[in-house]
């Protein structure tokens, strides 16, 4: 996935229970300078009650945050890598 122009969103938004993100390259469009004066956008954001999530294996370039975990949200995730070129 990936995106020309800086958006502040997600790429992908989670609301379910037992929801899998797995194998992805999610690339975020570049932006200059330092990262605190970015655009915020984010590789995933998840629901007040979306449970038992799985994030594996996901590569994640030049996004300002990675993920937004919402309250009551829970998780489980490895091997998930950003980059910044």
């Amino acid at each position: 996935m990936t995106s020309d122009n800086p958006y502040p969103v997600e790429f992908i938004q989670v609301a379910g229970n037992n929801d899998q993100i797995l194998d992805n390259e999610i690339y975020g469009p570049e932006q200059a300078g330092d990262s605190s004066n970015w655009v915020v956008n984010r590789g995933f954001v998840t629901q007040g009650s979306a449970t038992n999530l799985l994030v594996r294996n996901n590569i994640f370039y030049s996004l300002r945050q990675l993920v937004y975990l919402n309250p009551n949200s829970t998780k489980c995730g490895r091997y998930c890598f950003i980059i910044w070129d």
